[in-house]
């Protein structure tokens, strides 16, 4: 559990950096366009490229420690503080799917790892009821993002 919770602070930490739109560089390079000689949207944006491939990383390790919590122990009896980190996880697959909507078809990329943070909040559920409906938002969100036209899989009950 002290593994997740580490990669769950993780996707946390850069919470603030990941925004899918230009909106956050904007407003932040007009507060600080009147620094001399350094372009402010030189900075954010490598600090948003590393929080964008760190958040990732992380979430990619919970659904991965969440697969081996399942085969070893199952997730029934996992504390409900797995329900927020699964549910961080897929916000994060979310958002990369959204910078990103043509990787829908990758067979491990970010529309493969909301599936994976659906399918654990919905075992998760089998103990913690507050699980199915952080798997059905989860679910209502994806459906909305760009370019998902595929069929999704009925995982939720």
């Amino acid at each position: 559990m002290v593994n997740l919770q580490y990669h769950w602070s993780r996707t946390l930490l850069f919470q603030p950096f990941l925004q899918p739109g230009t909106s956050v560089r904007l407003s932040v390079a007009s507060i600080l366009a009147a620094e001399a000689g350094k372009n402010p949207l030189d900075d954010l944006a490598s600090v948003c490229d590393l929080a964008n491939k760190s958040a990732l990383d992380a979430a990619t390790c919970i659904v991965s420690i969440f697969d081996r919590f399942r085969t070893e122990s199952g997730l029934r009896r996992i504390d409900n503080m797995a329900i927020q980190i699964a549910y961080a996880a897929g916000k994060v697959f979310l958002l990369e799917l959204e910078r990103h909507p043509n990787s829908i078809l990758d067979s491990h990329g970010p529309h493969w790892g909301v599936l994976q943070c659906i399918k654990i909040l919905s075992d998760i559920g089998a103990t913690w009821p507050a699980a199915v409906t952080s798997a059905g938002r989860l679910g209502e969100l994806l459906r909305g993002t760009p370019g998902n036209n595929a069929v999704f899989p009925s995982l939720i009950n």
